[in-house]
Protein backbone atom coordinates (compact mmCIF):
# COMPACT_ATOMS: atom_id res chain seq x y z
CA UNK A 1 0.00 0.00 0.00
CA UNK A 2 3.30 2.24 1.11
CA UNK A 3 4.37 1.96 -2.84
CA UNK A 4 0.77 2.82 -3.97
CA UNK A 5 0.73 6.36 -2.41
CA UNK A 6 3.63 6.81 -3.86
CA UNK A 7 2.69 6.26 -7.05
CA UNK A 8 -0.04 8.40 -6.72
CA UNK A 9 2.34 11.26 -5.39
CA UNK A 10 4.32 10.60 -8.85
CA UNK A 11 1.63 10.38 -10.93
CA UNK A 12 0.58 14.23 -9.56
CA UNK A 13 4.12 15.57 -9.89
CA UNK A 14 4.86 14.18 -13.68
CA UNK A 15 1.19 14.71 -14.81
CA UNK A 16 1.38 18.64 -14.00
CA UNK A 17 3.87 18.78 -16.73
CA UNK A 18 2.04 17.04 -19.33
CA UNK A 19 -1.23 17.21 -18.34
CA UNK A 20 -3.97 17.83 -21.25
CA UNK A 21 -6.59 20.76 -20.98
CA UNK A 22 -10.22 20.08 -22.42
CA UNK A 23 -13.02 21.47 -22.11
CA UNK A 24 -16.42 19.17 -21.61
CA UNK A 25 -20.08 20.08 -21.36
CA UNK A 26 -21.92 18.58 -18.43
CA UNK A 27 -25.20 18.98 -17.69
CA UNK A 28 -26.50 20.45 -14.34
CA UNK A 29 -29.21 21.65 -12.34
CA UNK A 30 -29.49 25.26 -10.99
CA UNK A 31 -29.37 24.08 -7.56
CA UNK A 32 -26.65 21.70 -7.91
CA UNK A 33 -24.35 24.50 -9.50
CA UNK A 34 -24.92 26.50 -7.01
CA UNK A 35 -24.05 24.46 -4.00
CA UNK A 36 -20.95 23.08 -6.14
CA UNK A 37 -19.69 26.71 -6.14
CA UNK A 38 -19.86 27.14 -2.69
CA UNK A 39 -18.19 24.01 -1.86
CA UNK A 40 -15.10 24.78 -4.23
CA UNK A 41 -14.62 28.01 -3.52
CA UNK A 42 -12.53 28.95 -6.56
CA UNK A 43 -10.16 26.29 -5.33
CA UNK A 44 -8.76 23.61 -7.67
CA UNK A 45 -11.24 20.80 -7.82
CA UNK A 46 -8.18 18.33 -8.27
CA UNK A 47 -6.72 19.20 -5.15
CA UNK A 48 -9.83 18.74 -3.21
CA UNK A 49 -9.37 16.16 -0.90
CA UNK A 50 -11.61 17.36 2.12
CA UNK A 51 -15.12 17.29 1.61
CA UNK A 52 -16.82 18.38 4.23
CA UNK A 53 -18.47 22.28 3.73
CA UNK A 54 -21.61 23.49 4.70
CA UNK A 55 -22.56 23.08 0.79
CA UNK A 56 -21.64 19.90 0.79
CA UNK A 57 -23.59 16.90 -0.62
CA UNK A 58 -23.66 13.89 -3.26
CA UNK A 59 -24.32 15.48 -6.41
CA UNK A 60 -21.68 18.16 -5.37
CA UNK A 61 -18.61 15.41 -4.75
CA UNK A 62 -19.72 13.82 -7.69
CA UNK A 63 -18.96 16.79 -10.10
CA UNK A 64 -15.26 16.60 -8.15
CA UNK A 65 -14.40 12.87 -8.35
CA UNK A 66 -15.58 13.40 -12.35
CA UNK A 67 -12.84 15.49 -12.44
CA UNK A 68 -10.38 14.08 -10.32
CA UNK A 69 -10.61 10.94 -12.09
CA UNK A 70 -9.90 11.99 -15.47
CA UNK A 71 -6.88 13.32 -14.13
CA UNK A 72 -5.87 10.02 -12.64
CA UNK A 73 -7.01 7.80 -15.15
CA UNK A 74 -6.12 9.63 -18.78
CA UNK A 75 -4.05 13.42 -17.56
CA UNK A 76 -6.63 15.65 -18.83
CA UNK A 77 -7.16 18.80 -16.68
CA UNK A 78 -11.07 19.60 -17.51
CA UNK A 79 -12.76 22.97 -17.72
CA UNK A 80 -16.15 22.04 -17.26
CA UNK A 81 -18.42 24.10 -19.00
CA UNK A 82 -21.67 23.82 -17.56
CA UNK A 83 -25.20 23.61 -18.97
CA UNK A 84 -28.41 24.40 -17.39
CA UNK A 85 -31.08 21.91 -17.44
CA UNK A 86 -34.25 22.01 -15.05
CA UNK A 87 -34.73 18.32 -14.24
CA UNK A 88 -32.93 14.91 -13.84
CA UNK A 89 -35.41 13.54 -16.76
CA UNK A 90 -34.12 16.81 -19.23
CA UNK A 91 -31.01 15.87 -18.70
CA UNK A 92 -30.94 12.14 -19.33
CA UNK A 93 -33.23 13.57 -22.42
CA UNK A 94 -30.76 16.32 -23.39
CA UNK A 95 -27.68 13.64 -23.16
CA UNK A 96 -29.63 11.12 -25.10
CA UNK A 97 -29.55 13.67 -28.05
CA UNK A 98 -25.44 14.35 -27.22
CA UNK A 99 -26.45 17.61 -26.16
CA UNK A 100 -23.52 17.37 -23.37
CA UNK A 101 -20.76 14.58 -22.92
CA UNK A 102 -22.08 14.02 -19.32
CA UNK A 103 -24.51 15.14 -16.44
CA UNK A 104 -23.38 16.50 -13.61
CA UNK A 105 -24.85 13.96 -11.35
CA UNK A 106 -24.85 10.35 -11.31
CA UNK A 107 -27.07 8.27 -13.19
CA UNK A 108 -29.42 5.02 -11.91
CA UNK A 109 -28.67 1.76 -13.76
CA UNK A 110 -32.23 1.80 -14.45
CA UNK A 111 -32.40 4.41 -16.30
CA UNK A 112 -29.27 3.82 -18.21
CA UNK A 113 -30.90 1.07 -19.90
CA UNK A 114 -32.91 3.62 -22.19
CA UNK A 115 -29.74 5.54 -22.50
CA UNK A 116 -26.89 2.58 -23.28
CA UNK A 117 -27.26 2.79 -27.10
CA UNK A 118 -26.25 6.32 -26.87
CA UNK A 119 -23.77 6.35 -23.84
CA UNK A 120 -20.70 4.86 -22.27
CA UNK A 121 -21.16 3.35 -19.00
CA UNK A 122 -18.54 3.87 -16.39
CA UNK A 123 -18.00 1.74 -13.26
CA UNK A 124 -20.15 2.01 -10.44
CA UNK A 125 -19.62 5.16 -8.08
CA UNK A 126 -22.70 3.59 -5.52
CA UNK A 127 -22.55 0.35 -5.55
CA UNK A 128 -25.94 -2.00 -4.89
CA UNK A 129 -27.40 -1.23 -1.45
CA UNK A 130 -25.08 1.58 -0.42
CA UNK A 131 -27.79 4.60 -1.34
CA UNK A 132 -29.86 5.59 1.66
CA UNK A 133 -32.40 8.20 2.06
CA UNK A 134 -33.94 9.69 4.78
CA UNK A 135 -37.83 11.25 4.70
CA UNK A 136 -37.18 14.42 4.98
CA UNK A 137 -40.01 17.26 6.65
CA UNK A 138 -39.72 20.43 8.14
CA UNK A 139 -39.54 21.53 11.78
CA UNK A 140 -43.45 22.72 12.46
CA UNK A 141 -44.72 19.30 10.96
CA UNK A 142 -45.13 17.19 14.50
CA UNK A 143 -47.45 14.52 12.96
CA UNK A 144 -44.29 13.87 10.72
CA UNK A 145 -41.78 13.92 13.14
CA UNK A 146 -43.32 11.81 15.51
CA UNK A 147 -43.48 9.06 13.24
CA UNK A 148 -42.40 5.70 14.68
CA UNK A 149 -43.46 2.70 12.15
CA UNK A 150 -43.99 2.14 8.97
CA UNK A 151 -47.70 2.22 10.09
CA UNK A 152 -47.17 5.99 10.86
CA UNK A 153 -45.85 6.72 7.62
CA UNK A 154 -48.34 5.24 5.66
CA UNK A 155 -50.96 8.22 7.46
CA UNK A 156 -48.68 10.84 5.70
CA UNK A 157 -48.39 12.30 2.14
CA UNK A 158 -45.34 11.50 0.38
CA UNK A 159 -44.02 13.69 -2.91
CA UNK A 160 -41.75 12.15 -5.32
CA UNK A 161 -41.31 12.52 -8.99
CA UNK A 162 -42.58 9.48 -10.81
CA UNK A 163 -39.60 9.27 -13.72
CA UNK A 164 -37.18 8.82 -10.40
CA UNK A 165 -37.87 5.06 -10.83
CA UNK A 166 -36.14 4.11 -7.16
CA UNK A 167 -37.46 6.52 -5.29
CA UNK A 168 -40.75 6.13 -6.91
CA UNK A 169 -41.03 2.82 -6.44
CA UNK A 170 -39.70 2.52 -2.73
CA UNK A 171 -42.49 5.40 -1.70
CA UNK A 172 -44.83 3.12 -3.45
CA UNK A 173 -44.33 0.22 -1.62
CA UNK A 174 -44.22 2.10 1.91
CA UNK A 175 -48.32 2.82 0.36
CA UNK A 176 -48.02 6.25 2.18
CA UNK A 177 -51.91 7.84 2.66
CA UNK A 178 -51.08 9.66 -0.63
CA UNK A 179 -47.98 9.74 -3.24
CA UNK A 180 -48.06 13.11 -5.44
CA UNK A 181 -45.76 13.58 -8.50
CA UNK A 182 -44.23 16.65 -8.87
CA UNK A 183 -41.78 17.08 -11.86
CA UNK A 184 -38.92 19.75 -10.30
CA UNK A 185 -37.36 19.42 -7.24
CA UNK A 186 -38.34 23.24 -5.92
CA UNK A 187 -42.26 22.25 -6.07
CA UNK A 188 -40.93 19.31 -3.92
CA UNK A 189 -39.58 21.03 -0.98
CA UNK A 190 -42.16 23.93 -1.55
CA UNK A 191 -45.18 21.55 -1.40
CA UNK A 192 -43.53 20.07 1.87
CA UNK A 193 -43.25 23.15 3.34
CA UNK A 194 -46.42 24.45 3.00
CA UNK A 195 -47.58 21.17 4.05
CA UNK A 196 -49.63 19.89 1.33
CA UNK A 197 -47.07 16.74 1.41
CA UNK A 198 -45.18 15.72 4.72
CA UNK A 199 -42.01 14.48 3.46
CA UNK A 200 -39.62 13.87 0.46
CA UNK A 201 -36.53 11.75 -0.06
CA UNK A 202 -33.78 13.45 0.17
CA UNK A 203 -29.72 11.80 0.74
CA UNK A 204 -28.62 12.20 4.44
CA UNK A 205 -26.70 15.45 4.66
CA UNK A 206 -23.29 16.30 6.37
CA UNK A 207 -24.81 18.81 9.41
CA UNK A 208 -24.93 17.76 13.00
CA UNK A 209 -28.71 17.56 12.53
CA UNK A 210 -28.44 15.99 9.35
CA UNK A 211 -30.75 18.92 7.84
CA UNK A 212 -30.69 20.98 4.70
CA UNK A 213 -31.69 24.27 3.54
CA UNK A 214 -33.05 25.08 0.49
CA UNK A 215 -35.15 28.76 -0.15
CA UNK A 216 -34.48 29.92 2.94
CA UNK A 217 -36.29 26.48 4.51
CA UNK A 218 -34.78 23.89 6.72
CA UNK A 219 -35.25 20.48 6.42
CA UNK A 220 -35.11 17.67 8.84
CA UNK A 221 -34.97 13.79 8.37
CA UNK A 222 -37.74 11.67 10.23
CA UNK A 223 -36.10 10.65 13.34
CA UNK A 224 -34.72 6.85 13.46
CA UNK A 225 -36.07 5.67 10.30
CA UNK A 226 -34.83 5.47 6.66
CA UNK A 227 -35.49 3.92 3.59
CA UNK A 228 -32.77 2.05 0.97
CA UNK A 229 -33.06 2.80 -2.84
CA UNK A 230 -32.01 -0.60 -5.19
CA UNK A 231 -29.59 -0.11 -7.93
CA UNK A 232 -26.34 1.12 -8.65
CA UNK A 233 -25.15 4.80 -9.90
CA UNK A 234 -23.02 5.30 -12.60
CA UNK A 235 -21.54 8.37 -14.89
CA UNK A 236 -22.30 8.16 -18.50
CA UNK A 237 -20.47 9.47 -21.58
CA UNK A 238 -22.10 10.51 -24.72
CA UNK A 239 -21.12 8.60 -27.53
CA UNK A 240 -21.58 11.76 -29.80
CA UNK A 241 -18.37 13.75 -28.65
CA UNK A 242 -15.53 12.79 -30.56
CA UNK A 243 -13.17 11.87 -27.89
CA UNK A 244 -16.01 9.82 -25.78
CA UNK A 245 -13.91 6.87 -25.97
CA UNK A 246 -10.94 7.71 -25.22
CA UNK A 247 -12.75 10.17 -22.30
CA UNK A 248 -14.67 6.92 -21.00
CA UNK A 249 -11.01 4.92 -20.80
CA UNK A 250 -9.60 7.29 -18.65
CA UNK A 251 -12.89 7.97 -16.36
CA UNK A 252 -13.01 4.45 -15.76
CA UNK A 253 -9.35 4.23 -15.10
CA UNK A 254 -9.69 7.01 -12.73
CA UNK A 255 -12.45 5.59 -10.79
CA UNK A 256 -10.44 2.58 -10.00
CA UNK A 257 -7.93 4.58 -8.75
CA UNK A 258 -9.96 6.86 -6.58
CA UNK A 259 -11.88 3.49 -5.15
CA UNK A 260 -8.41 1.62 -4.23
CA UNK A 261 -7.25 5.16 -2.58
CA UNK A 262 -10.70 5.95 -0.24
CA UNK A 263 -11.17 9.05 -1.73
CA UNK A 264 -15.17 7.64 -3.32
CA UNK A 265 -16.53 6.38 0.21
CA UNK A 266 -14.04 9.24 2.12
CA UNK A 267 -16.39 12.01 -0.40
CA UNK A 268 -19.58 10.41 -0.05
CA UNK A 269 -19.02 9.98 4.13
CA UNK A 270 -17.89 13.47 4.58
CA UNK A 271 -20.82 14.84 2.48
CA UNK A 272 -23.12 13.42 4.57
CA UNK A 273 -23.94 10.99 2.19
CA UNK A 274 -23.05 7.72 3.66
CA UNK A 275 -23.81 8.54 7.20
CA UNK A 276 -22.52 6.51 10.83
CA UNK A 277 -25.22 8.75 12.42
CA UNK A 278 -28.11 7.22 10.73
CA UNK A 279 -26.80 3.23 10.69
CA UNK A 280 -28.56 1.93 13.70
CA UNK A 281 -31.85 3.50 12.21
CA UNK A 282 -34.71 1.28 11.32
CA UNK A 283 -35.20 0.86 7.15
CA UNK A 284 -38.98 0.80 6.32
CA UNK A 285 -38.36 -1.65 2.71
Amino acid sequence: MKYFFIFISLFFTISNINASNITLDMLIEENVLKDYKNFTEDKNPLKIKNFSHTSSRRSVVEIVLFQQALYLGGNYKVNLNFIKSPTYLRELQQLKQGKAITTATSIWSHDLKELKKHVYISKALIRNNEFEAGLYTISSNKKALSAKSLKDIQSLKAVSNKYWIPDWKTLYKLKPKKLIHVIKWKYMTRMVSIQRADFLLAPFQSKEDLSFQTENIVFVPIPNLKVGLEGTRHFAISKAHPKAKEIFKALNKGIEILRKEGLITKAYKQSGFFNKKVHNWKKLN
